[in-house]
């Protein structure tokens, strides 16, 4: 759905780098900040992120640590794929 929102100018030339900085759109880091805000709040004792770990991760509904995809797309890391780096990395 299209919609018109009027931004501070500062605020959205801060959002553009950030956004070119993580390889997405300006569209994709508007929603990923809209999910933040209007995820429901996390149970007490629940786990959060630390601001370094919160540049590359996040938490799944459940509160499990996920990596962000920097295309916004969704992708199924598999067992071949684990095993792979681990031959690479020697693990």
């Amino acid at each position: 759905m299209k919609t018109t929102v009027e931004l501070p100018r500062i605020l959205l030339q801060r959002a553009k780098v950030v956004a070119a900085q993580r390889h997405t759109t300006l569209k994709n880091l508007l929603i990923q900040g809209l999910e933040h805000v209007v995820r429901p709040a996390a149970p007490a004792g629940a786990r959060t992120l630390s601001s370094e770990e919160a540049e590359f991760l996040e938490l799944d509904p459940v509160g499990v640590p996920v990596l962000k995809s920097r295309t916004g797309k969704q992708h199924q890391v598999t067992n071949q794929e684990i095993d792979l780096l681990r031959d690479k990395l020697e693990v």
